[in-house]
């Protein structure tokens, strides 16, 4: 997914991630209070394997996969079942299991065993109870290892005395015909072969014995019980700040994902990257909001404010710099949909290039309201205010009178020449603009956009992605457009300002 379409997405729908943010949050806040108190006894192990060495061995710093095995038996259901049966109050393992947990110093062997309820003596109860039978049964394993071995040894040790046995009688049996010479002589001239069979029988037997003495003591327990069971005095307050952390971020990136997803369902369009996207063309930016004051007098003849002074002059110095050398500056202002406010957008241009020595026709080629700029202008003459001498406002209409384009002779009206008429007004002033309304809704207003020498696209924020992607069809010829944020409520101011002077007009 773009990070320009996130960036947008969170723009418009950062409510949805607040929102979902703060109902994170909630599980966290409702942790936080009440509730009984909690005491919790810590009971801590070295756990280390059997060794054979009488000393204790020590692997701190190695993490060994022995100590992560014994976690799992720690854990296991059949220990918890012992010690709930070794508490004998009833208690069943699950609930022992659910009120104990287990933590490993990093890098060491060392496990704490942690029993949280809420009885201080339980809690140290349920720890003691688990690390005293976790040893017991670590030593119960260790000599059931060994025991089948051991009973083999015996088995084997009793059969060597047994063959011995049977020699030193065969030796008194061989010795007794030569009892009542004198002198004796020694068995080894008598049973010669006797001896060495003997001989062969005792490096058994001690052979054997030795390695029944070795796993009898060599093998031992090196896990012990480093600190014993604590009696917690004082509760444990929990402060639910990782809960509430976890929370937040949670809630957080749910809502960016709510968030993404409704603006990818959303039929408006998001902001400059997206509109870039679909126009080609690079955004100019926003026009800023106009003082709430009468239509004529802010935007014909009064001043604007700062900010929309500093926009509205870099906006015609781009136009001017897009006239490519002509005489004359033809410039269009059409809207993406309706309600983009061209007319407001086209009166602030034309005031701007109504400089001393410039002449600048502002002329309003809106089919769906096509002396709207003319009434205005009326209005304001009759309220005693003056226009810029050098700017003159007239309809198409009437421009395309003056201009001989529509025959008189002529009983249907047709289409006016659109070449024609830029040309003709490019007589009578220096800058045309062309306040073209809707682009879509009249043939007229294309026909501007394709042969003026600036389109100006005003978009409201509350643009629609079709419709932009309808005008960018139609404007991927023109070579100078400058698109335009304006505010998505200027269509309902122009329908007041009609209403406020229609009256006057019919009046007169």
């Amino acid at each position: 997914m773009e990070l320009a379409f996130l960036t947008g997405a969170i723009r418009r729908y950062y409510l949805v991630i607040v929102l979902c943010s703060v109902l994170g949050l909630l599980p966290g806040l409702l942790a936080r209070g009440g509730g009984p108190d909690r005491y919790e006894s810590n009971a801590v192990l070295l756990v280390a394997p059997p060794s054979q060495s009488l000393l204790q061995v020590s692997f701190a710093g190695d993490p060994d996969r022995y100590v992560a095995g014994q976690l799992s038996v720690l854990r296991s259901k059949l220990l918890a079942d012992r010690v709930a049966e070794s508490l004998d109050d009833g208690s069943e393992g699950s609930d022992i299991a659910g009120s104990v947990h287990f933590k490993r110093e990093p890098l060491t062997d060392v496990v704490t065993i942690v029993a949280t309820t809420d009885d201080p003596e339980r809690s140290q109860a349920i720890a003691d109870a688990y690390a005293t039978l976790y040893l017991e049964q670590l030593h119960a394993q260790v000599a059931g290892s060994q025991e089948p071995t051991i009973a083999r040894l015996d088995v084997e040790i009793t059969a060597v005395r047994a063959d011995l046995a049977d020699i030193d009688a065969a030796m008194v049996d061989a010795m007794a015909p030569y009892l009542l010479r004198d002198p004796i002589p020694a068995i080894d001239q008598v049973a010669p072969g006797l001896i060495s069979e003997k001989t062969i029988l005792l490096n058994q037997f001690a052979d054997l014995q030795a390695h029944r003495t070795e796993l009898s003591t060599g093998l031992r327990v090196s896990t012990e019980i480093v600190q014993a069971a604590t009696l917690p005095s004082d509760p444990v307050h929990s402060s639910g700040k990782a809960l509430l952390a976890v929370g937040l971020v949670a809630g957080a990136f749910v809502g960016l994902v709510v968030a993404s997803v409704i603006a990818r369902l959303s039929p408006t369009v998001l902001g400059d990257g997206q509109a870039e996207e679909i126009l080609r063309y690079p955004v100019v930016g926003a026009l800023p909001a106009l003082p709430s004051q009468e239509p004529g007098s802010h935007v014909l003849f009064g001043d604007l404010s700062p900010a929309a002074t500093r926009f509205v002059e870099s906006l015609c110095v781009r136009a001017e710099a897009a006239s490519e050398g002509h005489s004359t500056l033809t410039v269009v202002v059409a809207g993406s949909q309706h309600g983009a406010g061209t007319t407001t957008l086209a009166a602030v241009l034309a005031r701007r290039f109504a400089v001393p020595g410039s002449r600048v026709l502002l002329v309003d080629a809106d089919r769906r309201d096509p002396d709207l700029i003319a009434r205005v202008a009326a209005a304001v003459s009759d309220r005693q205010r003056s226009a810029p001498p050098n700017l003159e406002v007239i309809s198409l209409s009437d421009l395309a009178a003056l201009s001989s384009v529509q025959p008189e002779d002529s009983a249907t009206p047709r289409r006016p020449d659109i070449q024609k008429l830029i040309a003709f007004a490019s007589t009578k002033a220096d800058v045309v603009v062309f306040d073209g309304g809707p682009l879509m809704d009249a043939v007229s207003t294309v026909q501007l956009a394709w042969q003026c020498d600036v389109v100006v696209l005003a978009m409201p924020r509350n643009q629609r992605i079709r419709s932009l992607e309808v005008v960018a069809s139609e404007l991927h010829d023109c070579h100078h457009v400058l698109p335009v944020w304006t505010s998505a409520g200027s269509r309902p101011a122009i329908e007041r300002w009609r209403e406020r002077v229609q009256p006057a007009m019919s009046a007169r």
